[in-house]
């Protein structure tokens, strides 16, 4: 028995040393892993620092290159300002209120002047200056409820893009307004909400929905009355009334817990109107403009913009061209080997 003992002792100490063993392996080999790869990194690293040290002057005339085609590229083109309204629709799906605004987009892309100065009421002298407004939807790319960015390219169809987790709003969108002009910025957000407040099938919507808060207004004033004349007659009656029919409704008078759950009924009720009111108010006109235009004053395209671009596409190709003329030879023997 004794014997037996000790041998399943010694067994699992010789267990746990193999244990011990493989795991002081395991990190050996890991850490000569990650010196291995430190150590490609760092002969990488140094061997491009001395390309770059020794074709520099090469680089550095694709760099100036680059900046001369920029600065040649922004001086042709006319400088513009560009800008970003946010805003939702309150009568029509987003979906029918943007396709409705990018209708100024098809007018500015044909140069159509005297249909943009009909359709935003305003001067042809101020139009000439509208370089582009269009519709987008906007992108939350961390799911915070906030836009981050424009679907400019219409990429993301449905409202989730499985692939990237990026969700598009569908609550409100944005309006982006390129013009030659800054100082028209605030007169053409008033020409576009003209151009929406004016469209008759909007303005019919608009009426109804407007009559219909008013009648659902008015009913609750009326509620709330009645109500609150029965509270106050539970209150200050000493007489007790068996049962009163309302409404079709059986109440019984005398109970204090009955008048407390009519008290709550008059503050929801008034809660109702004020929500009611609150959508009066401020929803039911087509839209409602949840940021306007900022008023810009640097252009988009500045000559700086312009040269550091340039240069940095440039510095990029001639890295490119370098790397493949000073390695052509080791890239025509691979080529043959193949």
């Amino acid at each position: 028995m004794a014997d037996t003992n000790k041998s399943k002792i010694k067994k699992q100490t010789s267990d746990e040393i193999d244990l011990v063993d493989l795991t002081k392996k395991i990190s050996r080999s890991t850490g000569k892993m990650l010196s291995s790869l430190f150590n490609f990194l760092k002969t990488i690293f140094l061997q491009i620092l001395i390309f770059i040290i020794k074709k520099f002057v090469y680089l550095l005339i694709f760099v100036v290159a680059g900046a001369i085609i920029g600065g040649i590229i922004s001086y042709r083109e006319k400088p513009y300002y560009e800008t970003h309204l946010i805003m939702r629709s309150n009568l029509v799906s987003n979906v029918q209120m943007i396709n409705y605004v990018n209708r100024i987009h098809t007018l500015c892309n044909g140069e159509n002047i005297i249909g943009l100065s009909q359709s935003l009421n305003l001067d042809t002298t101020m139009v000439k200056s509208i370089k582009d407004l269009q519709a987008f939807w906007m992108i939350d790319k961390n799911n915070d409820g906030i836009g981050d960015y424009l679907d400019e390219k219409n990429e993301y169809i449905g409202l989730y893009d499985t692939t990237r987790y990026k969700i598009r709003l569908r609550t409100e969108f944005s309006v982006r307004l390129k013009v030659y002009d800054h100082s028209i910025i605030e007169e053409v957000q008033h020409g576009l909400e003209f151009y929406i407040n004016s469209n008759d099938y909007f303005i019919g919507i608009s009426e109804f929905r407007k009559a219909q808060l008013n009648n659902l207004i008015s009913k609750t004033d009326n509620e709330i009355f009645i109500l609150d004349s029965l509270k106050r007659f539970e209150y200050f009656t000493s007489e007790e009334i068996p049962e009163i029919t309302f409404d079709k409704f059986l109440i019984r008078s005398g109970e204090n817990q009955e008048a407390r759950l009519l008290h709550g009924s008059v503050l929801s009720l008034f809660r109702d109107k004020q929500s009611l009111e609150r959508d009066l108010s401020s929803a039911s006109g087509p839209i409602t403009i949840l940021q306007d235009f900022p008023l810009i004053q640097t252009p988009v395209n500045t000559l700086t913009k312009y040269t550091v671009k340039f240069s940095k596409i440039f510095l990029a190709i001639g890295f490119i061209i370098l790397i493949l003329i000073d390695q052509r030879k080791n890239i025509m023997k691979l080529t043959r080997e193949t």
